[in-house]
């Protein structure tokens, strides 16, 4: 089961031209199954830290954050959390 919002999957699809788009994104599937390569992670990450506002930090950019849908998630998701969106 997937936690990321559709934007999230919005931004990660064009990067995995080995994915099945008729099929649901897997969140433990690994990304370079999927046609992820260690260059298309540098547009990978530009792409979503203009999407969520937020920077990488060097020690997230490792195989382990770009290993599966879920665990890069999880990488982008505690970068929102922690710079939540201002109200009012």
């Amino acid at each position: 089961m997937r936690d990321w919002p559709q934007e999230f999957e919005d931004v990660l699809l064009p990067h995995l031209p080995d994915h099945d788009a008729t099929e649901p994104l897997d969140p433990d599937a690994p990304l370079g199954d999927a046609g992820l390569t260690s260059l298309a992670v540098v547009g990978l990450m530009v792409d979503l830290e203009n999407a969520f506002d937020f920077e990488f930090e060097e020690d997230r950019v490792t195989a382990d954050t770009f290993y599966s849908p879920q665990s890069l998630w999880t990488v982008v998701a505690e970068h929102r959390a922690a710079d939540p969106l201002p109200t009012g």
